[in-house]
């Protein structure tokens, strides 16, 4: 959602809350009172989404919907008190920092945190921006519908904590309430489609049946005397004056409009001229935007909250073109070129972006996708590029940006791509396959880092853990998720150990039972460390550090030797047998990978055997053949083609590597033995 925390607030003089008589005191009753109702009305949101599922999957014909359908509404199930429990949390320390007037509600300190360590979910996609616009429209259409109680809670909240607040600063507010619905459900594991039903039942649902509530809180307010008499009639009263004052003292909604489009004329023509003076490029989407920001700052103009949404929407869509790798640097420069002529037509047309099969949209993702692959030397004629530029300048020159008008572009560009079939379609389909597989872990990882915000939060813990969940345990979910799915056994045992690990923090139990669970956790830990490829010395030394750590933070000595432990030869019957077990089936996988090995090693000289032979899982190896060194761990060989797959320090895969092309490397110095990675966590 597009953050509003951090617009200015008109001060009269601030006063901290305690200070103002009986300003708490009626806070915290609103709290309660607005937390329960939304409470009842979130159970019953629960119970209504749970038929409206179970409908829509056994009225699907197509079982692959059909199974989205039912996966869904299985990790709807599992999770739902999860989601209710942030939810809830989320609105009891939105109270708290409007109290201590912070109206930064919704800043994610997790996401901050990985951040640091480059993570992958710093991206977003395109079902990220399609997300925002359902929040963003939820939002503005609520506020809408109650206007005249959001006008009385503006009037009394500003009188009781001494600002000036806008809506969204209200703690009971439809901004406050729809981000917090959209935080919740991040821990939810669905498909965009699947969230937008959410969204538009939780509109029917929650959003629409405030009215009651709204009215309640606003008639304690008025008992309590603060501000009364703001009675409907004579909030309409202020509207309209506000209205008509508005219409008196600065241009219409509609002329504003017009002058931000007259100023992205302006700001176009600019733009297209600095780029026929410099052939290094245009400036980013991010730059375009300050600059028209700027220009509507220097003008003294209001920009509405929808309006500045828009902006920053249509900026996020070439964001994605920008940082997309596959796109070539020559089409994303003709196609950057879009981005005043789409801020535009979506200025003037509120559907461009609401709507998904908008032509404009269509158009826009058509040349996206059609443009992979390309290179001059594929490019018959320059026919390809030409095309593209010749539809860029169609739209560049166009005064009349509507619907209509993209359709007809949209059309004449399809029947370019059917007539025209290009020399790069294999390529295309490779990098859709890839990008598909990129989708699933940067949407896994947000789901992950979303789950450990909400178990982490409130809980105090040594950074050596917070590291820990924050890295490779953060990695081993979103591969568990990625493989499997947020309600199978494997994923929730390992979220389990959350749990324990954040229960052994607070115990207070005796010492001898703390060690003991310290120990079990600890046998927990090593088994999903090894699923992400940690193993021999370094896995020891993972699960060693964690243990220690434990042990200091309860003050406890080591007393491994006097009690069966999972670390000493004085081990319990059942580990130790499930030790033999496990060790067994580790030498039966070696010997089996050694089987792989010989048999994929059968068309190289003697030489090359050995060399390739040599290499043993867990051995890390440094890769100088590719534009970027990087360094990768053997984790498996493919007994079915007998390649040798890598991973990176996050256990997910980085490359793969046939026993030639190993051999090749491993002569001609391109691959090298390494004896510690040097990778940045």
């Amino acid at each position: 959602m597009i953050n509003k925390n951090n617009t200015k607030i008109k001060s009269k003089e601030t006063v901290p809350l305690k200070n103002i008589c009986g300003a708490e005191k009626l806070l915290d009753h609103i709290y309660l009172t607005f937390s329960h109702e939304i409470k009842v009305l979130m159970t019953a949101y629960f119970k209504n989404i749970d038929k409206i599922l179970s409908q829509i999957a056994e009225k699907s014909d197509n079982r692959k919907k059909k199974k989205l359908y039912f996966d869904s509404l299985k990790s709807i199930r599992v999770y739902k008190l999860n989601v209710l429990s942030s939810f809830l949390k989320t609105l009891k320390q939105t109270f708290i920092l409007f109290k201590n007037n912070n109206f930064v509600y919704f800043e994610d300190k997790v996401t901050k945190a990985v951040k640091k360590s480059n993570s992958v979910t710093d991206s977003f996609d395109k079902n990220d921006v399609m997300e925002k616009l359902a929040q963003n429209a939820l939002i503005h259409e609520s506020e809408d519908v109650y206007q005249e109680h959001l006008c009385a809670f503006k009037k009394r909240l500003s009188q009781l904590i001494a600002l000036t607040l806008e809506p969204y600063h209200l703690p009971i507010g439809p901004y406050v309430l729809v981000s917090s619905f959209a935080k919740s459900i991040r821990l939810l594991h669905l498909d965009l489609n699947v969230k937008l039903i959410l969204y538009k039942h939780f509109e029917r649902g929650v959003m629409t049946q405030l009215d009651g509530l709204y009215t309640e809180i606003n008639q304690y307010l008025n008992n309590n005397g603060v501000v009364t008499g703001l009675e409907n009639h004579v909030i309409n009263k202020q509207l309209n004056n506000q209205k008509a004052e508005n219409t008196n003292n600065s241009l219409s909604s509609h002329d504003i409009k017009d002058s931000i489009v007259n100023m992205l004329i302006i700001l176009q023509w600019r733009l297209l001229q600095d780029l026929s003076e410099n052939s290094q490029g245009i400036n980013s989407p991010e730059e375009i935007k300050n600059s028209l920001l700027l220009e509507i700052e220097k003008s003294q103009q209001y920009l509405e909250q929808q309006d500045r949404d828009t902006i920053n929407l249509v900026t996020m869509l070439f964001q994605l073109i920008i940082g997309n790798r596959n796109i070539p640097d020559p089409i994303k420069i003709s196609l950057t070129k879009l981005q005043i002529p789409f801020l535009k037509a979506a200025i003037q047309d509120d559907s461009l972006l609401a709507n998904k099969q908008h032509p404009a949209q269509i158009l826009l993702d058509l040349i996206s996708h059609s443009s992979i692959g390309w290179s001059v030397e594929l490019d018959t004629n320059n026919r390809f590029i030409n095309k593209i530029n010749e539809t860029v300048d169609t739209i560049l020159d166009e005064n009349h940006l509507n619907e209509v008008f993209f359709n007809t572009q949209l059309n004449n560009y399809q029947n370019f791509i059917t007539q025209h079939k290009n020399n790069f379609e294999i390529e295309q389909k490779r990098v859709q396959g890839k990008s598909m597989g990129r989708g699933k872990i940067i949407t896994a990882m947000k789901t992950v880092e979303a789950l450990l915000a909400h178990k982490m939060d409130d809980n105090p813990m040594p950074m050596l853990i917070k590291n820990m969940l924050l890295g490779p345990w953060k990695n081993l979910l979103a591969l568990l998720l990625v493989r499997h799915s947020n309600t199978s056994e494997k994923y929730l045992r390992m979220v389990q150990f959350i749990d324990d690990l954040i229960a052994i923090l607070k115990s207070k139990q005796y010492e001898i039972v703390v060690q003991k669970n310290i120990g079990k956790l600890c046998i927990e830990y090593e088994e999903g460390l090894k699923l992400v490829a940690y193993n021999g010395e370094e896995l020891h030394n993972k699960r060693e550090e964690l243990y220690q750590c434990l042990l200091k933070l309860h003050k406890l000595d080591d007393k491994r030797k006097n009690i069966n432990f999972f670390l000493e030869s004085s081990q319990s019957t059942s580990v130790n047998t499930q030790d033999q077990s496990d060790t067994s089936k580790n030498q039966a996988s070696s010997d089996k990978n050694s089987q792989i090995s010989t048999q994929g090693l059968k068309d190289l000289n003697q030489k090359d055997k050995k060399l390739v032979a040599a290499i043993k899982t867990g051995m890390w190896l440094a890769f100088s053949d590719d534009d970027e060194p990087f360094q990768a761990k053997l984790s498996w060989i493919s007994p079915r083609s007998g390649k040798f797959l890598f991973v990176n320090s996050k256990g997910l895969k980085t490359i793969d590597k046939t026993p030639q092309q190993l051999a090749t490397g491993l002569k001609d110095k391109s691959i090298k033995i390494v004896k510690k990675p040097r990778i940045k966590e």
